[in-house]
């Protein structure tokens, strides 16, 4: 289904033309922070602006520099690059700050190609009609107890719906250096 709204990019600049392109069923791992999600120096993400910072008047201020194999320190098996993306039913092809549904591929609204993992409220979607907490930067599924990742070792594993947060959140860090629990 086409996205047929408007978008608002990160910048909250508005754009008053529709941009209708395709929505996609996954997202990439904008880490752990929950603000601006993609686009903020503490993004701790294997997706993030890597050279993201504030200048002196607190203005976000980015590169577009990449981020490679060699910045996922906490190790390949430990972070995850792609999940399911959560995706409610009567939301479908609504972008803008609020939402999350739009066109994933102008790059414009990162709420639209990427979702955030382990901040508290943010655990993982209950299927095609929970919009509990902030559901448009949740990762989440329609699959029933699971949600698919796709982790930087290249392995794909199905996470319990009810993972917690805590375990969610140092998934979603590539450089934390925390511990995961088994």
């Amino acid at each position: 289904m086409p996205s047929t709204q408007y978008e608002v990019s990160s910048t909250a600049l508005p754009d008053a033309l529709e941009h209708p392109g395709s929505q996609g069923d996954y997202a990439c791992n904008g880490g752990q922070f929950y603000n601006s999600i993609v686009d903020h120096p503490l993004c701790q993400g294997p997706f993030c602006y890597a050279n993201s910072q504030t200048d002196a008047a607190g203005h976000l201020t980015r590169s577009q520099a990449l981020l490679g194999l060699k910045d996922i320190t906490d190790g390949t098996s430990q972070t995850f690059l792609v999940g399911e993306k959560h995706s409610v039913r009567s939301k479908w092809g609504q972008s803008g700050p609020s939402w999350g549904e739009g066109s994933i591929y102008n790059g414009d609204f990162p709420r639209n190609f990427s979702r955030i993992g382990g901040q508290t409220k943010w655990n993982l979607g209950q299927g095609p009609d929970d919009l509990t907490g902030p559901w448009h930067c949740k990762f989440g599924s329609w699959h029933p107890g699971v949600c698919q990742f796709l982790f930087a070792d290249g392995s794909v594993r199905s996470l319990s719906n009810s993972t917690d947060m805590d375990t969610l959140q140092k998934l979603s860090c590539r450089n934390d250096g925390l511990v995961i629990p088994e």
